[in-house]
């Protein structure tokens, strides 16, 4: 049942419905599918991204694996196209009012289990303002979200230097990824920490915080000149 936990570890943090953040919104958040036979060779849960906004939007989204059983595998299709199964992250625009596909993709293999994937949107011309999208598969929102609640803080976002993490949950480990989805910073924690980001380029980063359990959050750090 750990799983569970994690998730409402996670989804008590970000939120359980669709939001806004900036431009656009993501519908529904969470995506699930539950209705599937494990001998399916492909299950897909479906989303739709609406750009709000009267200008074309860069977004990038980069994909993180919370829950994924031992054969199966995981892909994502934006509006552009569908991904193969080692693609984290990928950047597409999205025009004024468009809407199109933001959709997660398992392929089960015969074999039993859940899955959670997810999804996070990063407007690149506000690169703070984020969405996290979830997708479930054969598994369900749990009804005590609100009594799981744990806190995190990441400060200060933009960053020229420093970062620090507060936390009330017990924090492990932080990655730093380009939005391109490369590792570019693997640091050991001890609960709350402060750790150096200013040899890394000006732009937006997803940062990855880990419990000793191996339940993942992701969040977006901007680091500035």
């Amino acid at each position: 049942m750990n799983y569970i936990y994690h998730f409402i570890f996670l989804i008590a943090l970000f939120g359980t419905t669709s939001s806004a953040f900036g431009q656009f919104t993501v519908s529904p958040n969470p995506a699930s599918n539950n209705d599937f036979a494990f001998s399916e060779p492909d299950v897909v849960a479906n989303s739709t991204i609406f750009n709000e906004s009267d200008d074309t939007l860069s977004v990038t989204w980069f994909r993180t694996v919370h829950l994924l059983p031992q054969g199966w595998e995981t892909a994502v299709c934006d509006i552009v196209q569908c991904y193969f199964t080692f693609v984290d992250s990928q950047t597409f625009e999205l025009g004024p009012g468009a809407e199109g596909n933001m959709d997660v993709h398992v392929y089960p293999d015969g074999s039993e289990g859940s899955a959670m994937i997810e999804v996070k949107m990063i407007d690149n011309a506000n690169p703070t303002d984020t969405l996290d999208v979830f997708y479930l598969f054969n598994t369900a929102l749990s009804a005590g979200v609100e009594s799981f609640r744990q806190t995190i803080k990441v400060f200060p976002n933009p960053t020229v230097d420093l970062i620090t993490i507060e936390a009330g949950h017990d924090v492990h480990t932080a990655e730093v990824f380009g939005v391109d989805g490369r590792l570019l910073r693997n640091v050991a924690l001890n609960g709350s920490s402060t750790f150096d980001v200013s040899e890394l380029p000006s732009g937006p980063y997803v940062l990855r915080l880990r419990d000793r359990e191996g339940a993942i959050l992701s969040s977006s750090i901007v680091v500035r000149e």
